[in-house]
Parts: C-alpha cells; structure tokens; sequence
C-alpha cells in the first residue's frame, strides 16, 4: 500500500475520476443555485486531524484562492465555529442568514466512531434551522458507510460521497 503514492496509477487506470469530481462539483454547485438563487462564496470543512491536514495545506500555501473561501473546522469549541461566522460576517459585510446560503458545509469523518465532525454539524444544522434556511442543497459528507457520521448526516438526508474516487478503500 502506496497511499497518496498510488494516486497516479490508479488515475491513469481511471480517467473517467476527473470527469466524475468534475461532475459532482458541477451538481453540488447547480443544487445550492437552485435552492437558493446563488452562488457558493464560502466552505466550512469540520473535520480532525487527517481530515484536515490537506485543506489546511493547500490554503496555507495559497492553492485555494479564487475559488470560495475555504475554513477548517477542526475543533468542538464553540469559540472555533464563532470566529469562523464573524470573519464570514466581517469580510462580506452581511448578516450570516445571507451568507448560509452561499455556504458548502462539508464534513469529513476517517473513522467509524469519530464524533467531532457530527457535533459541529450538527451546530451548523441548528444555524440553517435557526434562519429557517433549507440546509439539504448545502450540506454534503464523506466518511465509512454505517459511521456515527453517516448514521447523522444520512438521516438528515444530506449528500453522501464516498470518501475513495473506487468507493473503496485504496485512494
């Protein structure tokens, strides 16, 4: 097992994955459009540890500029989610009940058992049902079939995606 090593060779093996990441990113956007007549400006990513470690990365050096903003939501403290609405709030000058519209909410749980993602979910949920804001178009989730996640997310009737391109284990 290669991991993150392999990704070249099963890319070349799988030329439709680019077309199908393309495609998914094309429908979240297009669901979001249609629910509520906008576009996405913001991602909000809870998550841990390894969930998070390339969000980071790729903001850190610049890699996702031009695109929506990107937050990393990796920790349960409340103060976390707080300071990510205010700067939300502060850099559009808007009310948050304008931005969750044009926010992706994505979580991202490696594990069976991991929690965290679900508690801040769950916190970003009550935000959407606090404005009375329809949060099925903007919450989508990647994580292990039959997860603490996926048992939440998928109740909720949010958007599952497999977390490996073979909905296996091997990406």
């Amino acid at each position: 097992s290669l991991g993150v090593f392999d990704l070249a060779r099963q890319a070349a093996l799988h030329p439709e994955w680019a077309g199908r990441v393309a495609e998914e990113i094309a429908e979240i956007r297009e669901r979001i459009r249609a629910a509520h007549g906008t576009n996405i400006r913001f991602v909000i990513w809870a998550g841990m540890g390894g969930s998070m470690e390339a969000k980071s990365a790729y903001n850190a050096i610049g890699l996702l500029r031009g695109g929506p903003l990107v937050y990393s939501l990796d920790s349960t403290d409340p103060e976390k989610l707080k300071s990510i609405v205010d700067d939300m709030q502060q850099r559009a000058k808007e009310p948050i009940a304008k931005l969750l519209p044009a926010t992706l909410v994505v979580g991202m749980a490696m594990g069976m058992t991991s929690y965290e993602p679900v508690v801040n979910l769950e916190k970003l949920a009550g935000l959407y049902d606090k404005f009375k804001i329809d949060s099925m178009p903007n919450f989508i989730y990647l994580t292990l079939p039959g997860s603490l996640l996926d048992q939440f997310a998928g109740a909720r009737g949010y958007r599952r995606v497999p977390l490996h391109l073979d909905d296996d284990n091997t990406t």
